[in-house]
């Protein structure tokens, strides 16, 4: 979480566990949206574009950090003057993966992140997002992976799936759903345009955290007739958004 985190320390943890492992580790860059957490450690909270600007920022330093000797960067939020590390990661530099459903979130992916998490969406909403990114990331002349939180309920009928899928919000804590419900809702309409994670999640949606249900793959594992996604031996009767 750059703000608390220093690029060059995490740069060189990462580097150290990179030697040991045999290059097995990636980094998550997580841009912020706990406005609580940052009080209560005492870090500036700042809008939300600038978190992406800045999360942007640490990535481009921890692969100058990577991938050069005599680094030096001038930035906003860091400055690096000829600074060189070793030994560096091995090769290939780790991974960095990065969420979010913003504009800022798919602009930073495109320009210097390996892979895109996003919350659950419809098929429609998830490629949006996934068209927005290939698109901008093709014009850098990168590639970005994409991955989506979903969750899957499947059982002999649709109607078994729906009941499991109505069992488990029912069975969850309203007050903890209300509760998380109130910061990540808050942190999803923060963005300039109200697209960021959570911003349209409906309670129901909230039960798994992340909108993991939102993707509404629930359906019967026999012959499909429904409104669902039928789910079959781990795949769908629609493309998926890979």
């Amino acid at each position: 979480m750059p703000g608390p985190w220093s690029p060059a320390i995490a740069a060189k943890q990462i580097a150290t566990i990179s030697q040991l492992t045999n290059g097995r580790i990636a980094i998550n860059v997580v841009s912020g949206w706990f406005r609580g957490e940052f009080y209560a450690i005492g870090e500036p909270w700042l809008d939300h574009d600038e978190r992406y600007r800045r999360s942007e920022e640490f990535i481009r330093a921890l692969r100058g950090i990577w991938g050069q000797d005599d680094f030096t960067f001038k930035g906003d939020f860091y400055r690096f003057n000829n600074y060189t590390m070793k030994p560096k990661p091995a090769d290939p530099q780790p991974e960095i993966f990065q969420g979010g459903s913003s504009r800022a979130a798919r602009d930073m992916a495109a320009r210097v992140s390996d892979w895109y998490f996003t919350n659950g969406n419809t098929p429609e909403g998830l490629a949006a997002q996934v068209d927005d990114i290939r698109g901008k990331a093709d014009a850098e002349g990168r590639r970005v992976k994409v991955g989506v939180n979903a969750f899957a309920i499947a059982r002999q009928t649709e109607a078994e799936a729906g009941a499991v899928m109505d069992e488990i919000v029912a069975k969850a804590n309203p007050d903890a759903v209300q509760g998380f419900a109130h910061e990540v809702k808050n942190a999803g309409k923060a963005s300039p345009e109200g697209e960021g994670n959570w911003a349209k999640s409906t309670l129901e949606d909230l039960v798994q955290y992340n909108d993991g249900f939102r993707a509404r793959l629930r359906g019967e594992t026999g012959e499909h007739t429904g409104k669902y996604p039928q789910i079959s031996d781990g795949s769908l009767n629609y493309p998926p958004v890979q």
